[in-house]
């Protein structure tokens, strides 16, 4: 009877499910249970883009050791992903993307809340100038010319410093290969000194002292374009900072004087040679707003046009200082006749895009 109860115990014990195995003194055979990762974050250097522009994707938080990835949400047809790089297509619009860390041994697979990106239209081009041509203009009309000064001459340019410039201008060269430059230079060293260059929007001549000044309007344009190169003793000066300064066209008057809002970008030059430069436009600090409390580039945009456009080497207790730079102006290389020459150039157009 023993033996007969013993044999119908194992031979349950034979049919039990894996479950009931352990209970008869068996091995289990289920999947040891994984630990939730902590949460993970998806970011983007940018969540605003234009169309085809690209941006980098990355991820924090999360557990454990599992490759993270990138995934955009189905019905998302504005981003593409590649790696960690996500790509606005050519359809305004937004798309989401999630990012999951893979299961490893220990922790299972995590995926993040989603992070919006919304594509927006590229902004148009605005041609502020596209080249210099004769009579002291540019193709589309705009007036343009150099200056200088310091305290050895009044700050006007004249004795004992000398001033002066030359183009090659359209037709006789292509828009984008004329070139104005403009330059200054001085026979001992300043107290303060400047050098720059103009140019004005398209058909203007002359900025109004009584009424409103015509030029081009930014609307979603983020950058200003341009190309400037410089003199050898200028770029070997230790400061050789250059102020773009962008004058707007309406008309204030404050203390029955006319004035017009300025905003201002130091950039520091990068090459002697004709160099292409981008600034981005919120970066410029507002340095005269003519008593309109106006303290933003995009507010600044929001009222006025664009009507002169200035590149600036300014030094000593002429210069210029914006987001921790200073603007120069060469006062210590001396060039081959004696004098500490400061030349600044302008090559090709000026575009807002």
């Amino acid at each position: 009877m023993f033996q007969l109860r013993n044999l119908i115990t194992l031979s349950a014990c034979a049919l039990a499910t894996a479950s009931l195995l352990t209970a008869c003194g068996g091995g289990s055979s289920s999947t040891p249970q994984l630990t939730a990762q902590a949460t993970l974050t998806a970011a983007a250097a940018s969540t605003i883009l234009a169309t085809s522009a690209t941006t980098t994707l990355s991820a924090s938080g999360g557990s454990g050791t599992g490759a993270v990835t990138y995934q955009v949400a189905t019905g998302s047809a504005s981003c593409t992903v590649s790696g960690t790089t996500l790509t606005a297509t050519s359809t305004a619009g937004t798309c989401t993307v999630t990012a999951t860390k893979a299961a490893d041994s220990t922790y299972s697979a995590k995926t993040s809340d989603a992070v919006t990106i919304t594509v927006t239209s590229a902004p148009a081009v605005i041609n502020f100038s596209t080249g210099f041509a004769a009579n002291a203009r540019t193709i589309e009309g705009g007036k343009f010319g150099g200056y200088g000064g310091s305290d050895l001459d009044g700050w006007n340019c004249g004795a004992p410093a000398s001033c002066g410039g030359g183009a090659d201008i359209s037709p006789s060269v292509t828009a984008a290969n004329s070139r104005y430059y403009s330059y200054y230079s001085v026979p001992s060293a300043t107290v303060g000194q400047y050098a720059g260059i103009f140019v004005q929007a398209p058909g203007v001549t002359d900025l109004s002292t009584s009424a409103n000044t015509a030029g081009v309007t930014v609307t979603n344009q983020t950058t200003i374009a341009f190309t400037l190169g410089s003199n050898p003793e200028f770029f070997s000066n230790a400061n050789h900072n250059v102020g773009v300064m962008l004058t707007l066209g309406k008309y204030y008057s404050v203390n029955s004087a006319a004035c017009n809002i300025k905003l201002l970008k130091v950039l520091p030059l990068t090459a002697q040679a004709d160099t292409a430069y981008t600034a981005t436009l919120s970066t410029f600090t507002v340095t005269q707003d003519c008593g309109t409390g106006i303290s933003t580039a995009a507010a600044a945009f929001a009222v006025s046009p664009v009507s002169q456009v200035d590149f600036q080497a300014n030094g000593g207790v002429a210069a210029l200082t914006q987001g921790g730079l200073t603007t120069g102006a060469n006062s210590t290389v001396v060039d081959g006749y004696g004098g500490y020459p400061t030349t600044l150039a302008v090559k090709g157009g000026i575009t807002f895009q």
